[in-house]
């Protein structure tokens, strides 16, 4: 996370998007003609990686994929954003939260734009919200993108608390035990501040805490999803009896620990789809355990909205045409 990367070259920015970050953007100009004084720094600090730029003509690009949560703002000039059928404007007084890009996203920068923006691991997010609300959250979470700067919201001043330290490598938000409550604390509280589908689980009352051995169950499995688990082994990895743990994953998460377990693996066959390494939605399935190809699809669409082939599709690589 620490490497830091400097630019003002856009086909550079834009090959080490895709290489470090797993972003992989396009210009609609070709070849990109920039003129000087484009800018990009891009560093990590503490678990996260901030990138500021300065663009200074108009500039478009197309996020083709993403792997991260993007949180942007704009200090001059504006963005505008069109996905599907949707659009928003980032500005001096908007801000944007926005999930991995799963159909191409079009971003229009005006001229003498300054942004500053916090890139968020997928995986830590996710699970931060699964930790919140107790249930399972298969990703990515589809948040309304802009964020009102109003009244200088909490979510803002720890968001700057990062982006100070951006400069100042003596900054206590570089040492892990600042830096990791921060991070928690900033993401919720755009939890609680944005609008996304599981807002309305947020705010209803406080469930019992899930016991000990239902989590030591869940990090298990979580840790090592190939793993060949068994109940009873889970069980014992928790210290408690078959009973006690399909009593407490029924009663804690509304499902079995095995179904629990199906539903991780369906999220890394997810992931490994969507990576764009080019693997096959069998050699996705068997890797994590699924055998039964029928079943493994029929599962799969039910929880994502698209069977597996669809996703492979979407975000097969792209082929340089000197390479055929």
């Amino acid at each position: 996370m620490s490497a830091t990367f400097t630019s003002d070259d856009l086909g550079e920015i834009i090959d080490w998007y895709a290489g470090e970050v797993d972003v992989h953007l396009s210009a609609e100009a070709s070849p990109p003609v920039m003129p000087p004084a484009l800018r990009l720094e891009n560093h990590g600090v503490g678990p996260v990686r901030i990138a500021r730029s300065h663009v200074p003509a108009e500039l478009s690009l197309v996020t083709g994929r993403s792997a991260v949560y993007a949180l942007a703002t704009v200090h001059a000039g504006a963005l505008r954003v069109t996905e599907a059928a949707r659009e928003w404007t980032l500005t001096p007084s908007v801000a944007g939260l926005y999930r991995p890009a799963d159909v191409p996203r079009r971003n229009r920068v005006a001229a003498r734009t300054d942004m500053t923006y916090l890139q968020i691991p997928t995986r830590d997010l996710e699970r931060h919200l699964e930790n919140l609300i107790g249930e399972y959250v298969h990703g990515p979470i589809d948040f309304t993108p802009e964020l009102s700067l109003r009244g200088r919201p909490a979510w803002l001043r720890m968001f700057q608390a990062f982006t100070d330290a951006f400069d100042d490598r003596h900054s206590v938000v570089h040492r892990p035990l600042v830096a990791r409550p921060l991070f928690e604390a900033l993401m919720t509280a755009l939890l609680y501040t944005a609008d996304h589908p599981y807002r309305e689980s947020l705010l209803r009352p406080e469930a019992p805490a899930k016991p000990r051995f239902v989590r030591e169950a869940v990090d298990a499995m979580r840790a090592e999803p190939e793993h060949p688990y068994t109940v009873a082994l889970l069980a014992r990895i928790a210290g408690v009896s078959v009973r006690s743990l399909q009593h407490g994953f029924r009663g804690h998460l509304g499902m079995s620990p095995l179904a629990y377990l199906r539903r991780v693996r369906l999220d890394r066959v997810h992931d490994q789809l969507r990576s764009g390494d080019g693997v096959t939605v069998a050699e996705a399935a068997h890797r994590w355990g699924f055998t039964h190809l029928g079943r493994f699809a029929h599962e799969y669409a039910s929880v994502y909205g698209e069977t597996p082939s669809t996703t492979a599709r979407d975000f097969r690589p792209v082929r340089d045409p000197a390479d055929r």
